[in-house]
């Protein structure tokens, strides 16, 4: 073997014994988050009427989800400090104004029993494939006879951080993230982490055994698919 070609054989050898790259980390695609309140309608309704409107609600959800522009939804539970939050939505679209439209197509907001309000979310979470491992599992457990709306949801805690930069350092890699976003718009500078806690006490003791504090922080306790941070299924 000549000397010239020797070099570029070591080089090849080389290259073949190098470990492959690592996979590139998902890039993050805005979505809209959608928190809905007590509307000024709430007060004072009849309980048959509210009934009506809550199944309405509920269909619509169906409807959105299906269609695949509602990819999480969820209702607050109760032991937090805004008492006016009642759930939210997160919408598959980059602004603020097709995620009104959206909102608005919910019957309990056109009748003031709802009220919301929108902001950009930046997430790298693949909450297209959530929508659809939830709306397989829902279709099974039709299958099987089970209807009942809360199957597939647990109890969550929503991170609210003030301070991103604080936050998202301290909650990016915790092992009971399931969810990390940054806001942007309004937002901007905030961060969104759902915390695998079943309360916000609980939540609150995670943060505190944190090498660096995360900040100004807001608990909130949530309801929400159970197969949030699972990994999508494999391609068939």
């Amino acid at each position: 073997m000549s000397r010239r070609r020797l070099p570029a054989l070591l080089l090849l050898l080389a290259a073949c014994a190098a470990p492959p790259a690592p996979p590139a980390a998902p890039a993050a695609r805005d979505h809209v988050l959608v928190l809905l309140r007590s509307g000024p309608a709430a007060a004072g309704m009849p309980a048959e009427e509210r009934q009506r409107l809550q199944a309405e609600h509920m269909q619509n959800i169906g409807r959105m989800a299906e269609a695949r522009t509602l990819l999480m939804a969820g209702p607050f539970g109760r032991d937090h400090a805004d008492p006016t939050l009642r759930g939210l939505y997160v919408f598959d679209v980059a602004d603020t104004d097709a995620a009104h439209a959206l909102a608005a197509s919910d019957p309990a907001v056109s009748a003031g029993v709802l009220a919301f309000e929108a902001h950009v979310l930046s997430t790298a979470a693949d909450l297209r494939a959530l929508i659809a491992r939830d709306l397989a599992d829902e279709q099974a457990r039709h299958a099987a006879g089970n209807t009942d709306v809360a199957a597939g949801m647990r109890a969550w805690v929503l991170v609210l951080g003030h301070d991103a930069r604080r936050a998202g350092p301290a909650l990016d890699a915790h092992p009971a993230t399931r969810l990390a976003g940054r806001f942007r718009g309004d937002w901007e500078g905030r961060s969104l982490h759902v915390q695998d806690a079943a309360d916000p006490a609980a939540a609150r003791a995670q943060l505190d055994a944190l090498p660096e504090p995360p900040g100004t922080v807001e608990l909130l306790p949530w309801f929400g698919s159970a197969n949030l941070g699972l990994p999508a299924p494999a391609a068939r």
